[in-house]
């Protein structure tokens, strides 16, 4: 059985166990479960897709309602470096 620490806050821990897989990791920080993808465009096998990293609410960048990025896709979102959004 899979347990893990989740830090909640002010100094709160909470040890979460599962009888499943452990959740995803975050692919940023590597550290905490990831809750979120990356909402970036990208092209997949030549279809239009999102880049689906595995995000955690800490390293998930908020961009619009509803739109997470990768770190390094919300710095080309803010340079302009997309050239269409799926939304």
């Amino acid at each position: 059985m899979p347990c893990r620490t989740i830090i909640v806050g002010d100094g709160v821990r909470v040890i979460a166990c599962s009888r499943g897989r452990s959740a995803a990791r975050c692919t940023s920080c590597k550290t905490r479960p990831a809750s979120k993808l990356c909402d970036y465009p990208v092209k997949r096998d030549g279809k239009e897709a999102t880049c689906d990293r595995a995000l955690c609410t800490r390293c998930a960048v908020r961009s619009g309602v509803n739109h997470d990025n990768c770190p390094p896709h919300a710095r080309a979102l803010a340079r302009g470096m997309v050239d269409k959004t799926p939304w």
